[in-house]
Parts: C-alpha cells; sequence; structure tokens
C-alpha cells in the first residue's frame, strides 16, 4: 500500500528526516496543506501529532515536528479566517 502524502506524515525509516526540510519543501507541505479540505487536514495533523509523541523513546526528527507545525498553523489560519 502506498502512502498518500496529503494525509500521511513521511514514514520515520528515512535518513533524509533527520535534517529539517529544506525552504522548497516546506513551502511544497504549506501549498499541499492548503489545498486539504478539513476532515483531510485534521486526518494528517493528528497523523503528525501520533509519529511526533515523545513516549516512543527518542525525539521525533526535524522535519516530523515541521509537519505538525505547518499543519497546526494551516489549521489556525482557517479558524481565524472564520472569525
Amino acid at each position: 500500500m502506498t502512502r498518500d502524502p496529503r494525509t500521511d506524515p513521511q514514514p520515520r525509516n528515512e535518513p533524509w528526516l533527520e535534517r529539517p526540510l529544506a525552504a522548497e519543501a516546506l513551502r511544497a507541505l504549506r501549498d499541499s496543506l492548503a489545498k486539504m479540505t478539513e476532515p483531510e487536514l485534521v486526518k494528517f495533523y493528528n497523523a503528525a501529532l501520533e509519529v511526533c509523541r515523545l513516549d516512543r523513546g527518542e525525539p521525533p526528527p526535524a522535519a516530523f515536528i515541521q509537519q505538525l507545525v505547518a499543519a497546526w498553523k494551516e489549521l489556525q489560519r482557517r479558524r481565524n479566517k472564520d472569525n
């Protein structure tokens, strides 16, 4: 089964995830998140939150935190837009 990049954060077994995302990759992630429906965005956020849990024995890679923060910012942007 292939990973759906719109709803699933990156898998942990990628060595490049130990480094922060490049500016271009982060921009692409933000663009992708902005195009998601609300349920897709919430699903992505929850998945990112799960892989960033600290009870896994090691801190999450920087790229995972960036995915979580980007999803959180998009959720906040939409909520502020509605108010």
